[in-house]
């Protein structure tokens, strides 16, 4: 197995706070299929909530096979992104270590700082259209693991569209 060198995140954490939208991408080790079933992405996505609360953000998600998709959004001054996905990872982790040991995040993580709508915009339909790409379903809003916390999706996409 190739050895992948770690480095430092790439931007200063006050990059992530404030009113801004990240995109992210964690995966599982080993491309681990974990969410096939609607009762572990429910729980998956519970923590999504915790984490929101806590870092006071809203979010979108695309939970994949052996991946997911994320869209932090902040909604004040005080949100902060980069702790949002730290704290999922984190307490998902702690949740995979105890319920299956075999199966782990990847270190990190694929972000990226939208700076402006047409980028979320871009974002956002990457996100919901990943299932579509990958052949699962037909359209984005008959795949049953994407969603949102904190607004309705598809509204937000109908505003996204003007910048797609």
């Amino acid at each position: 197995m190739k050895t992948v060198r770690e480095k430092p995140h790439r931007l200063k954490r006050i990059r992530y706070q404030g009113l801004v939208s990240v995109a992210f991408t964690v995966c599982l080790e080993q491309r681990a299929p974990l969410f096939l079933r609607a009762d572990t992405v429910d729980l998956f996505v519970e923590y999504l909530k915790c984490a929101c609360e806590e870092a006071n953000v809203h979010a979108v998600y695309c939970f994949m096979p052996e991946h997911v998709h994320t869209i932090s959004i902040g909604q004040s001054d005080g949100s902060d992104a980069l702790r949002w996905i730290e704290n999922f990872k984190h307490m998902t982790g702690w949740w995979l270590k105890t319920h299956r040991p075999n199966i782990r995040w990847q270190k990190g993580f694929w972000d990226r700082i939208t700076r402006s709508t047409h980028e979320e915009a871009h974002c956002a339909w990457y996100l919901v259209n990943n299932p579509v790409r990958r052949g699962l379903v037909e359209t984005w809003d008959d795949y049953p693991f994407t969603g949102s916390i904190g607004f309705d999706l598809k509204e937000y996409l109908t505003d996204l569209l003007p910048f797609t």
